[in-house]
């Protein structure tokens, strides 16, 4: 037993909630454990804290990565009562396509500004094809987060800064697989 796992406990004793040691165990040897647990209950007061640290549980799910998947099913409105949403049979995979909709939300007034950036000239020069390959510009924010979550990278970051014209973001595709992520390309302001 860990001083951890004896914090939850005396949390879970507090609010009278019904656990094992077996889960408080579980919760206290997460890295930020307590902290999450206690979030989670504060948070998101609605939901049953146990029920939902069980799932993460069985489900091998890290706190923190519930906590922002909860928080996105909030700012998306949707129906935090439905377990579909709740427990989602694959977490990650709920959890990407959940992160890829609040980012077309967050990021629908920078498509505008990506639009007319595509529609200028200056554009063109980076739109090309050769030796069965294709490099065009990414065409909103939506796609530049999607490309980020496929390749694992961090490109989501950039929406603003492309939006603004501060960068070019492209992708880098094979001339027949025109769906499948290659490659990430930023061009600089110098090109």
């Amino acid at each position: 037993i860990t001083k951890e796992t004896l914090w939850v406990c005396r949390l879970a004793a507090q609010k009278k909630l019904r656990m094992n040691m077996e889960l408080c165990a579980w919760i206290g040897a997460r890295h930020n454990g307590f902290d999450a647990f206690k979030n989670l209950g504060t948070s998101f007061p609605e939901l049953d804290a146990v029920r939902a640290a069980k799932y993460c549980r069985k489900s091998n799910v890290q706190l923190n990565d519930y906590l922002d998947y909860l928080a996105e099913l909030r700012e998306l409105r949707m129906d935090m009562r439905d377990k579909r949403y709740l427990q989602p049979r694959d977490f990650a995979t709920a959890h990407a396509d959940l992160s890829m909709r609040v980012s077309h939300v967050r990021y629908h007034n920078k498509d505008t500004a990506i639009r007319k950036r595509l529609q200028s000239k200056a554009m063109d020069e980076y739109t090309f094809s050769a030796l069965g390959l294709v490099l065009r510009p990414m065409v909103s924010g939506g796609e530049i987060v999607a490309e980020g979550t496929a390749q694992h990278h961090c490109v989501g970051r950039y929406v603003d800064t492309y939006a603004e014209g501060n960068n070019v973001l492209c992708v880098l595709r094979e001339e027949n697989n025109l769906k499948k992520p290659l490659y990430t390309v930023e061009f600089g302001r110098d090109g």
